[in-house]
C-alpha cells in the first residue's frame, strides 16, 4: 500500500473544490451535505477500504457525474454491481477502470488519498440523471450491508482467482476477465511469464492485436520458449499487425523489410516446429525461410490450400515435382535452446505426465498436478468429447476439496467446446458440481450458463433434461437477483433457443429463475425488462415486467436513432434474437449481423460503415473478432458483451446504440 499522502477530511476538502461544484461550501447541514453523508461514511480514514461513490458536478447546471471508488481487490464486484444497478440506459458504461489525471483537482485528491484505489466514472445522459443517482443510492445501501458481512471472508486465493479467470474468458465475460486478470497480477502467486501467457491469450481472443504487440513484454515472452498456443498468438498478431494484408510480389519487399527490422526474435516462435503451421504460421515461416535464403525449409512447408498463391510468391517449382520432408521447416528450431520453464508459484508440481483431460482429472484429484493455466498446455490435448464419458465417470462423487480443484476443468473445458461433437455428459457433471458446492460467484454462473449449452446440444433424454433442470431450479433463488439479471437472463435464453424434450420441465426452470427476478422488475433496465418479457412469452411463464419507461411517461421513447450498428457473434440463434430487441429499441437503426468466422470483403465493408459494433467474444479466438477489430472506423465505438447469450449481447448493443446516440 503507498505511503498515506491525504487525511480523510484533507481529501474531501480538495475532491468537492476546483471544478467540483456538487457540493460548495462544505456545508453538513446543506441538501447536498445530508445526501453526501451517506456516501462519505463508507469512506476509510486512511485509504478506500470498500466501494464508495462520490458526485462530480464540473460547474453549475451542468450533470452530475459519478465517481465510484472501490479498493483493488473490490475491482470486479464493482463493476458487475454497477453493470446490473446503471448500465448503459443511463449513461454509457463500459465496465472499464478509468485513468485519472493529475491535473485535474478532484482526481488528484484521489491519487494523492489512495493512489491504489481504482475508479470507475459514470456519465450520465441528462434525461437520466435523477434516476440513475436513484439507483446508485441503491447501490450504496447494499453495499454497505453486504462489506460488512464479506469483510469477515477470506480473500481469495490466486487459485481461486485463476479459475474465475478461465471460466470468464471461455464464456464470454470479457470485461471482468480483465478484471480478474488485474487481481491475479496484484494478488502475485504466478511467475512474470505465465501471467504474460494469460494477457497474451486473452487479448489474441478479443482480437485486440495491436494491443497484444505493444505488450512491454512480449519481446522476454518470444524469446523464453513460450507455449505453443503463446507462440500461435504472437505469429497471428505480428502478421495482423506488421505485414502487408495483401502480400504479394510487390509488398514482398516491405515484408520482409518488417521482418529484418522486427524487435522480435521471430524464429523463436517455430520451436515446437511445424506445428504453429496456422495460415499466419505457414506465411511467417516461409518469409523468414525465404529472408535467410533457406530453400530447403521453403519447399519443404505444407502450404495447404495457399500452395498455388505461395509457390507464385516465394518463386517455387511447381507443387507436383515437390516432396515435402518430414523435417517440414523446423525453422531451425534447434538454434533455440529450451529455455527454463515457468514455474507456478502456487499449485505444486508433480513428476507425473500430464497430457489429456483424464490426466489431469487423475493428478488434481491426488493433489499433485501441475497448473496447467499459465503454461495453457490444454489447447494442445484432443477434444474433451473424444473421452466425454470417461471425463463424467471421473467427475462423479468428490469431496468438498477436490470438487474446488476439479471446478478448474471448466474454463479450459468450454474453450475446447466443439459445435457439432459437445463433451455434454462432463458439462452435466460439472453443472451438478456448481449447484452442489453452490458455485455461485459470477464467473462461474456464466460458467454453468455455458456448459448448460454444451449439455443441451447433446440431445439429453427427457427423463435426463428434466433431472438437470430441476436441480438447476432449486438453486436459483439462492443466486438469483437484480445485480445479476444479466446471468440470470443468459441462462433463461439458453433454455428458449435450446431444443426441449420436456417443455413442463423448460418451464418450470425458466419459472424458478424469472420469479424472483420479477420481484425486483423496477431495478431492471428497460432493455432488460423488455427481454425478460419477451422470454416469459416464449417459456409460457406468466410474469408481468414493468419498465422504468411505465413508471415515467416522458421517458418512454426509443434508443438509437439513425446510424449503422453492427453486431457479432458465433451464435446464429443470439444474433437473432439479439436483433429483434435491438429493431424494437431502434427502429431507425439499420441493424447488421456476422456470424462469420473469418473475415470477408462484406465484412470489411460492414465494419467501414458501421457508426458502432457489439461484438460477443466467447469462443472469439475461433472467430473473426481480429478482423472486425482491424477494419472498424477509428471513430467508431467497439463494446464487448459480458457473456455468451442474448441478454449479454444487447446490453453490449444498447451501449452501442447510446453511442450512435450521442
Amino acid at each position: 500500500m503507498g505511503p498515506l499522502m491525504l487525511s480523510k477530511p484533507e481529501f474531501v476538502e480538495r475532491f468537492f473544490s476546483g471544478r467540483n461544484v456538487a457540493w460548495e461550501g462544505l456545508d453538513p447541514s446543506s441538501p447536498a451535505g445530508q445526501r453526501i453523508a451517506m456516501y462519505l461514511s463508507a469512506l476509510g480514514d486512511e485509504r478506500v477500504e470498500q466501494t464508495v461513490i462520490l458526485p462530480y458536478q464540473a460547474g453549475s447546471g451542468q450533470p452530475v457525474d459519478a465517481y465510484v471508488m472501490c479498493p483493488r481487490s473490490e475491482t470486479t464486484k464493482t463493476a458487475t454491481y454497477l453493470r446490473s444497478f446503471v448500465g448503459s440506459s443511463f449513461g454509457a458504461f463500459d465496465g472499464k477502470v478509468s485513468t485519472l489525471r493529475g491535473d485535474d483537482p478532484s482526481q488528484k485528491a484521489i491519487l494523492e488519498f489512495d493512489p491504489l484505489a481504482r475508479v470507475f466514472i459514470l456519465r450520465f445522459r441528462r434525461d437520466r440523471q435523477a434516476a440513475g443517482w436513484t439507483q446508485l443510492r441503491r447501490l450504496a445501501a447494499l453495499l454497505t450491508e453486504s462489506q460488512s458481512r464479506e469483510g469477515q471472508q477470506q480473500q481469495r486465493g490466486v487459485a481461486r482467482l485463476l479459475t474465475d479467470f478461465q471460466v470468464a474468458l471461455a464464456s464470454g465475460l470479457s470485461s471482468e476477465s480483465g478484471l480478474l486478470l488485474e487481481e491475479i497480477g496484484a494478488l502475485g502467486g504466478l511467475s512474470g511469464f505465465n501471467l504474460s501467457y494469460l494477457k497474451i491469450d486473452r487479448l489474441s481472443r478479443l482480437g485486440r492485436m495491436d494491443e497484444l504487440r505493444r505488450l512491454p513484454e512480449i519481446i522476454d515472452v518470444v524469446s523464453s520458449n513460450a507455449p505453443l498456443a503463446v507462440c500461435a498468438d504472437v505469429t497471428h498478431a505480428f502478421r495482423t499487425t506488421d505485414l502487408p494484408e495483401n502480400l504479394n510480389a510487390d509488398t514482398l519487399p516491405d515484408a520482409l523489410a518488417k521482418i529484418e527490422q522486427s524487435e522480435l526474435d521471430l524464429q523463436r516462435l517455430f520451436w515446437h516446429g511445424d506445428v504453429n503451421f496456422s495460415p499466419s504460421g505457414r506465411l511467417l515461416a516461409g518469409l523468414l525461410a525465404h529472408h535467410r535464403g533457406d530453400s530447403r525449409s521453403l519447399t519443404a512447408i505444407k502450404w495447404e490450400a495457399d500452395e498455388v498463391a505461395y509457390a507464385a510468391l516465394f518463386g517455387l517449382n511447381d507443387a507436383s515435382e515437390r516432396t515435402p520432408s518430414p523435417e517440414v521447416a523446423s525453422v531451425e528450431s534447434e538454434k533455440c535452446e529450451p529455455a527454463s520453464p515457468a514455474q507456478d508459484e502456487v499449485v505444486e508440481t508433480s513428476e507425473s505426465v500430464v497430457a489429456s483431460w483424464t490426466d489431469w482429472i487423475h493428478a488434481l484429484r491426488l493433489g499433485g498436478a501441475r497448473n496447467v493455466f499459465g503454461s495453457l498446455e490444454w489447447q494442445e490435448w484432443t477434444p474433451p468429447a473424444e473421452s466425454d464419458e470417461q471425463i463424467a465417470q471421473l467427475l462423479g462423487g468428490l469431496t468438498d476439496a477436490e470438487s474446488e480443484m476439479i471446478w478448474r476443468l471448466v474454463g479450459p473445458l468450454v474453450d475446447s467446446d466443439d459445435y457439432g461433437q459437445p463433451a455434454w455428459r462432463s458439462a452435466r457433471a460439472l453443472i451438478e458440481m456448481g449447484l452442489l458446492f453452490e458455485f455461485f460467484r459470477p464467473a462461474d454462473l456464466s460458467g454453468i450458463t455455458a456448459l448448460l449449452d454444451i449439455y443441451l446440444r447433446g440431445a439429453p433424454s427427457a427423463r435426463d433434461y428434466g433431472g438437470l433442470l430441476s436441480a438447476i431450479a432449486a438453486e436459483a433463488p439462492r443466486w438469483v437477483g437484480a445485480e445479476r439479471a444479466v446471468l440470470a437472463l443468459d441462462l433463461v435464453d439458453v433454455l428458449a433457443r435450446s431444443s426441449s424434450p420436456d417443455t413442463h420441465a423448460r418451464t418450470a426452470c425458466a419459472w424458478s429463475i424469472l420469479a424472483p427476478l420479477n420481484a425486483h422488475a423496477v431495478r431492471l433496465d428497460d432493455d432488460l425488462a423488455r427481454f425478460a418479457l419477451s422470454l416469459s412469452s416464449e417459456l409460457s411463464v406468466a410474469l408481468e415486467w414493468p419498465t422504468r419507461a411505465d413508471e415515467d411517461a416522458s421517458t418512454n421513447e426509443v434508443l438509437g436513432g439513425t446510424g449503422t450498428l453492427l453486431i457479432y457473434s458465433l451464435d446464429e440463434a443470439v444474433l437473432r434474437r439479439t436483433k429483434a430487441q435491438v429493431e424494437v429499441l431502434a427502429p431507425g437503426v439499420t441493424i447488421r449481423t456476422s456470424h462469420d468466422k473469418v473475415g470477408s470483403e462484406r465484412l470489411r465493408a460492414w465494419c467501414r460503415s458501421a457508426d458502432a459494433v457489439a461484438m460477443a467474444t466467447r469462443c472469439a479466438k475461433h472467430a473473426a473478432t481480429g478482423f472486425i477489430q482491424t477494419h472498424r472506423r477509428a471513430d467508431s465505438a467497439l463494446f464487448e458483451a459480458d457473456g455468451a447469450g442474448s441478454a449479454s449481447l444487447l446490453r453490449a448493443a444498447v451501449s452501442a446504440l447510446d453511442q450512435i446516440r450521442s
